[in-house]
């Protein structure tokens, strides 16, 4: 009995002594490897070629005790309601966490979240008329009307994290109220500013005196910009309001300096005078911020994102930043106030290496939870361990080099991530107190009536939805348990019975079907047998490996389940197709004989027959006879049944049929062939060769149709084919009856002949032809000692197109292969008024712009003898008082500005064409500006002409060379293909991108943010971000020289960030409902 994973060749083994008249039932069985033994359930893996084995298809899950959970599908929804200690947090919208960490601050402040409850909703905010209660809505007047105004949502907001029900509330509508871009991560210092400033003007309109002062009685304090004279000592004041303290942290350690900083008296002298109203004249003076009041919440902004006017973009400030946890802000008031003394209420901190990533949170100490500190990321809220705000992990999460954390002392912090730092003023008395506790709001009860409808509507929908979610838990454990019952039941009588009953089942349907998992919509499709049908409409025995044998009873189970209506075919037991393993096993036979055939012909191939009895074959059809042999069997059964399988285990390597010369067929027929067959010029032979092999990939190639000429005739080219030992040629005409045959002595094709002959004069014909002239123009053919304009010396040359020369130069190469120009055709460069339209004066020995080339007098004479001129171009330099040009035809002075203007915005009008970008390393010590001073001296018009073309990380003397490149620089053409050095990098381009778009390319290629990029192209900065690079003057294939103005940055998100930021205009809240626009 075969293996339980027989392979194909141990399956068919049978058909070496059997014949297919002599095939029985049993080769059958064989064939369909009925016989092969069931896998137990030990077996490690499924057998693919055993359709016996019924394990491992993904029963186990099914067979074992399965819990609850696994039916779930879903996160428990009971962890989405809030718990009665709970604080409720705010969902992320995409990039919302920002607006959210200001929420949770506000929210926190009793006395602002009290005002907010008790606004109340004008009638104009409805939209319709409704009854009032001094000026303000009794009740909300429609069930299905919600909040428009911001208050109102802010106030749904307020009530919600309040009392309700859910771990985390969505802001979608406060945020859709405003109009913010959800996707968009925005400024959030300016964010605070201008809702702050919003709500003032919105809650003035209340009647309450509480609600309408709320913003001023805790935000805003109160300095004057003081101005003395340092003549006449009259100070002048200049009182304003403030809602924040905007300090500036650039160079800082402590909070302290940046204090300090923003109270300083600034010196006015020079330009920046004072105009003294009592000296009447500008005079010296000093100025100074003096702080008059302070409020009971005191907002302290850090400047850690500030503008870059080098780049256009703003940058995130990441020094360490100390600060206490209580403040005595009285020493810096105007007038000393023991009720000065404040504490620190909440931190916010910006996650991120840069100002256009990263992450929003907010640490805020909840004094009804007994001053306890809290962590609000967005629907997450961590409660920290003690009374102790603990910020180092918040550094932790953005790494980067900015330094490690410096030691604080007690009662203080350090971050460089805290943008926003929120102090409280610590009350010794009840009159900074501006809600009564006794009003305090600690019950839903105590909110207006529209509002507790509005919550009460909330959580009800929350809990329907709990409810809705467990019903559905509940259903999906029922489904799996019935699935679970339904696979273990058939799948205990899968096997085939004793009496060999069974049907063929896909394995790949039954793995979809152990798959299956209603729960998650994963649901296995009908059963479709049609597939593995013969052309006898029977089970094709070529795709027994993949099919599984089971039980006809399991079988009823699944189709009548999962079969498809009408279109039911089951593959029994006696749908094993008796005709096809007949002509499988006349096949196999056959390929048998073919691997004893294919040896005898590789034996008696490798000898190189001389023998007058020999055979002609064509190498292409020695080298795949077998291949051609098996597909024409195959043909006889009209291709079907499936592919032959077996024939990759008996298919030879064509490529290795030895030559007599001891190489492979294919590099015989390269050499030229056994019998001395010259290869053919510049490595002709080659090239056709690969086009023959192109041809025949294109189509199949009959047995000896490659030794055959166009007029079915022995060809005349010897390199296609050789000659064989006549038992050798007996073989393969067995295969091949009906191919072409040709004898040692056969006679070539005579037609042939004649042309192979007439061909080789004419080549000769032009070789001698090319020998000639290479020899009558070897300067120009070499391109040396070409025609130039030196100064003060005079000079007579001829024009011809730069098109013909090269066509010129390449027939000299190849007089063979390449066609031989006949004209000399002049007439581009001539206009419509027989004027001349090239500039003497800009045409070099080469121009490639102008497709022109400069030939001396001589060559021209023996270029006009050999080819056809239609219009000679004669031009002279003549040195008289001042050197000046002479032209024959006279030059159109109109058209050849024209062409040049043309020429000029060809040579600025590009697409997709390649920039090299080559980073300078400056020397140790030396900074970037010193770098650019250096580069742009060494690159000036006075210095090296060739330093674009110069690596400057690599650079060394060499006089001789230098001398010899001076020497030639007149008279030689220098290649235009530029050499890649180490470290350089190419970015595509066009030349309507500006400069900004091309930095941003490069900051792709280098990590270099475009603010610390400077880019020199021949010497000189490019400049001005907005410009084109055709504005620009940059031209394909240019060197641009990148110099690093700062560290680089090696975090591939932050780069991309600042690729988004710096390619689209920053517009901030300009069009949202906190800026008109």
């Amino acid at each position: 009995m075969p293996s339980k994973s027989a392979s194909d060749k141990e399956i068919w083994r049978w058909t070496e002594t059997t014949s297919p008249d002599e095939v029985t039932e049993e080769h059958v069985r064989v064939a369909y490897r009925v016989n092969l033994p069931i896998c137990s359930t030990s077996c490690r893996r499924n057998c693919k070629g055993n359709p016996n084995c019924l394990v491992n298809l993904g029963e186990k899950e099914w067979l074992k005790e399965i819990r609850d959970e696994h039916w779930y599908q879903m996160d428990d929804p009971e962890e989405e309601k809030r718990t009665k200690e709970d604080l409720v947090g705010l969902k992320n919208l995409g990039a919302t966490c920002y607006v959210n960490t200001f929420l949770q601050v506000w929210f926190h402040n009793r006395q602002f979240r009290e005002a907010i409850y008790k606004w109340r909703p004008l009638d104009k905010e409805w939209g319709k008329d409704q009854p009032l209660e001094d000026g303000v809505l009794a009740a909300i007047p429609d069930e299905s009307l919600q909040p428009t105004s911001i208050c109102g949502h802010l106030q749904l907001l307020f009530a919600l994290l309040q009392f309700s029900k859910r771990r985390y509330i969505d802001p979608s509508n406060f945020i859709n109220c405003l109009g913010l871009d959800a996707a968009l991560q925005q400024d959030a210092q300016e964010f605070s500013k201008l809702l702050i400033s919003l709500l003032e003007g919105t809650l003035k309109e209340q009647p309450n005196a509480r609600v309408r002062n709320v913003i001023e009685q805790q935000f805003s304090g109160q300095y004057s910009y003081v101005t003395r004279c340092n003549h006449c000592g009259n100070c002048s004041e200049r009182p304003s309001r403030f809602y924040e303290l905007d300090l500036n942290i650039k160079g800082h350690k402590q909070l302290e300096d940046s204090l300090s900083e923003f109270l300083k008296e600034e010196k006015l002298e020079g330009a920046n005078q004072y105009l003294c109203e009592k000296c009447n004249c500008k005079r010296n003076a000093t100025r100074c911020i003096k702080l008059q009041t302070l409020p009971p919440v005191l907002n302290i902004q850090l400047l850690r994102f500030v503008f870059d006017r080098h780049s256009g973009t703003k940058k995130k400030l990441n020094n360490f930043l100390q600060f206490p946890e209580e403040i005595d802000m009285s020493k810096h008031l105007a007038r000393r106030d023991n009720s000065a003394m404040y504490d620190l209420e909440a931190v916010l901190i910006h996650r991120g290496p840069t100002a256009y990533s990263g992450h929003y949170v907010a640490h805020i100490r909840s004094h009804g939870d007994g001053g306890v500190w809290f962590k609000f990321n967005d629907e997450e809220i961590q409660k920290m361990e003690g009374k102790n705000l603990k910020l180092g992990c918040e550094d932790e999460l953005s790494a980067g080099k900015e330094g490690k954390r410096p030691k604080v002392p007690k009662g203080n912090h350090a971050s460089k991530n805290a943008y926003m730092l929120v102090y409280k003023r610590r009350s010794t008395d009840q009159r900074e107190s501006h809600v009564d506790n006794s009003s305090t709001v600690t019950s839903v009860e105590s909110l207006p009536d529209y509002l507790q409808e509005l919550i009460g509507r909330d959580n009800e929908k929350f809990e329907d939805w709990l409810r809705e979610m467990v019903a559905m838990r509940t259903r999906n454990v029922e489904s799996g348990r019935r699935m679970q019952q339904e696979i273990q039941t058939i799948y205990k009588q899968i096997h085939p019975e004793d009496d060999g009953r069974c049907d063929w089942i896909a394995t790949e349907w039954l793995k979809k079907w152990l798959h299956e998992d209603e729960t998650t919509g994963s649901k296995v499709g009908p059963i479709n047998n049609y597939k593995f049908e013969c052309k006898h409409k029977n089970l094709d025995p070529h795709k027994v490996k993949e099919l599984k044998r089971i039980s006809s009873k399991a079988a009823d189970l699944l189709f009548a389940k999962y079969g498809s209506d009408g279109l039911q075919l089951r593959m029994t037991q006696s749908k094993m197709c008796l005709a096809c393993v007949k002509q499988k096993c006349q096949v196999m036979r056959i390929q048998a004989q073919l691997v004893a055939d294919q040896k005898f012909v590789t034996d008696n191939t490798k000898a190189k027959c001389q023998s007058e009895d020999g055979f002609w074959v064509g190498k292409d059809s020695l080298k795949q006879w077998k291949r051609m042999a098996v597909e024409k069997v195959e043909s006889q059964f009209d291709g079907e049944g499936g592919a032959t399988e077996g024939e990759e285990d008996m298919e030879i390597d064509d490529e290795d049929q030895a030559l007599p010369n001891g190489k492979s067929s294919a590099a015989g027929a390269a050499d030229g062939g056994e019998n001395g067959a010259p290869p053919k010029e510049n490595g002709e032979q080659k090239d056709e060769q690969d086009e023959e092999e192109e041809e025949e990939d294109e189509e199949p190639l009959v047995f000896n149709e490659d030794l055959l000429c166009p007029h079915g005739n022995l060809s005349t080219d010897m390199s296609q084919r050789r000659l064989v030992f006549a038992p050798v040629w007996e073989v393969l005409r067995k295969y091949f009856p009906e191919s072409s045959e040709f004898k040692a002595d056969s006679q070539h094709c005579l037609q042939c002949h004649l042309a192979d002959a007439e061909d080789a004069e004419q080549a000769q014909q032009r070789c001698d032809l090319a020998t000639e002239q290479k020899k009558s123009l070897s300067q120009l053919f070499h391109g040396r000692s070409r025609p130039a304009w030196k100064k003060g010396e005079s000079m007579e040359v001829y024009v011809a197109p730069l098109p013909f020369v090269e066509a010129w130069r390449s027939f000299l190469r190849h007089p063979v292969k390449a066609d031989l120009p006949t004209d000399i055709v002049n007439s581009s460069f001539i206009c419509a008024h027989n004027g001349l339209i090239l500039d003497p004066s800009t045409i070099s020995p080469i121009d490639e712009t102008s497709g022109v080339a400069l030939v001396w007098p001589y060559e021209w004479e023996i270029l006009k003898a050999n080819f056809i001129v239609d219009q000679p171009i004669r031009i002279w330099k003549v040195i008289a008082d001042e050197p000046c040009f002479i032209t024959e035809p006279d030059l159109c002075q109109t058209c050849s500005q024209e062409r040049q203007l043309a020429e000029h915005q060809a040579r600025f009008t590009y697409s997709g064409v390649k920039l090299y970008i080559r980073k300078y390393m400056p020397e140790v010590g030396e900074n970037a500006k010193a770098a650019i001073n250096f580069l742009m001296e060494a690159t000036s018009p006075g210095g090296s002409s060739d330093q674009e073309n110069k690596d400057p990380d690599f650079q060394q003397n060499d006089p001789k060379r230098m001398k010899l490149e001076l020497d030639n620089s007149s008279s030689s053409r220098r290649s235009s293909r530029h050499r890649r050095v180490r470290g350089e990098k190419e970015v595509m381009v066009s030349s309507t991108n500006t400069l900004k778009e091309l930095k941003i390319k490069v900051m792709h290629a280098f990590s270099v943010a475009p603010f610390d990029q400077t880019l020199l192209f021949r010497g000189k900065p490019l400049q001005d971000n907005e410009a084109t690079l055709s504005h620009l003057g940059v031209t394909p294939e240019a060197l641009i020289t990148l110099i690093v103005d700062s560290p680089i940055c090696e975090d591939p998100l932050a780069m991309d960030e600042i690729a988004r930021a710096s390619s689209v205009p920053e517009a901030g809240f300009k069009g949202t409902g906190l800026q008109s626009s």
